[in-house]
């Protein structure tokens, strides 16, 4: 388990209002630009968190570096500042900024129903994860909070940070026993890595799959089978052989998507095995996209908008292979199969 803090931020903790003018985050007459932890009296806890010292350096901004993840989808990284401010008050809190230009949070993500997570990794390095209400951590992260919040006023019970433990590898929560002064013993340094949660994966992708079964269905494709790899939905339509590689998000206005290795070859024809991965002279590979995907708590799916159904177009990538092996062949480093790359989709649909 690791501590975090969590909170379901306000109009005025989104994107700042001076990149994006019009946004539903648009606070007018607000300053702020960045989530407020309020101490409610007590700075011991928050110093201890994010290793300020308010009591002999109240004006101390720390810089810190921070990787984000949107619904638990990696994005992007970026630098922002931690420190404490109205100081001079009986209830000072700290101010967390630097994650205001991310156009993908203006656009798939809203005042009270975003919940952020802050993760500490070391002292300068506090990864921030964004969570909207299409995933299920969201319900039951808001549950927990308003729990802890059990004091307040029932229309108040959303609102304040709270401290959270999270085991990232299955995804149980639990309120942690915070002692007065001192956060707990699992505030040491974490390795970096990716969460991940199997079943949201799994979920989405099914869900994205049929979704693109069904679509197809009513418009005469007639469906032949399921694979999974290397493409994942088989269709035939005028006696033509229809593949379709199929991505899925809880996210909006995806234009990246991560392909393999072997779906690119298959998309080129370029991948020998398994036998159902080679061309006939009828082949055509698409690849479809999905978005703006809900799954609740019980990981059930719903909803979801198909934005792109194209062509799989992309490089030869043989020449690369070759060239990345012998880049690496006299090195403790080797090239693994089937890596994964990044293909931006023009979001337009094609459908004979």
């Amino acid at each position: 388990m690791e501590l975090v803090i969590a909170k379901l931020l306000k109009k005025s903790e989104g994107p700042s209002n001076l990149f994006y003018p019009n946004s539903v985050w648009n606070n007018k007459g607000g300053k702020q630009f960045g989530a407020a932890f309020t101490s409610k009296g007590d700075t011991n806890e928050l110093d201890s968190f994010f290793e300020l010292d308010f009591h002999n350096k109240p004006n101390h901004k720390k810089e810190y570096s921070s990787q984000t993840y949107l619904n638990f989808e990696i994005d992007t990284p970026y630098k922002g500042k931690v420190n404490w401010t109205k100081t001079q008050t009986s209830d000072p809190h700290i101010h967390f900024k630097g994650y205001w230009d991310n156009k993908k949070i203006q656009e798939n993500f809203y005042p009270k129903k975003t919940i952020m997570i802050v993760r500490k990794v070391s002292s300068n390095h506090f990864d921030t994860y964004f969570i909207n209400d299409n995933d299920p951590f969201f319900e039951i992260i808001l549950e927990k909070i308003k729990m802890k919040n059990s004091n307040k006023a029932i229309s108040q019970r959303d609102s304040g940070f709270v401290f959270l433990n999270i085991n990232f590898s299955n995804f149980q929560i639990s309120q942690p026993k915070v002692s007065k002064h001192k956060t707990q013993s699992s505030l040491v340094p974490k390795q970096y890595r990716r969460s991940s949660d199997s079943k949201r994966r799994k979920a989405t992708e099914l869900y994205a799959e049929e979704f693109v079964k069904n679509y197809l269905e009513k418009r005469g494709y007639k469906f032949i089978q399921k694979f999974g790899m290397p493409y994942d939905l088989k269709f035939s339509k005028d006696d033509q052989d229809i593949r379709v590689e199929v991505k899925g998000s809880t996210l909006s206005n995806v234009s990246v998507v991560d392909v393999t290795e072997n779906e690119i070859l298959h998309s080129a024809n370029s991948l020998n095995s398994p036998r159902h991965a080679k061309h006939d002279k009828t082949t055509k590979v698409f690849v479809a996209l999905v978005e703006n995907i809900k799954i609740n708590k019980k990981y059930k799916a719903s909803r979801g908008e198909l934005v792109h159904f194209d062509h799989f177009k992309t490089l030869e990538i043989s020449s690369w292979r070759e060239f990345s092996q012998n880049f690496f062949s006299n090195s403790n480093v080797k090239l693994d199969n089937n890596c994964k790359f990044k293909l931006t989709l023009d979001r337009k649909i094609i459908v004979s």
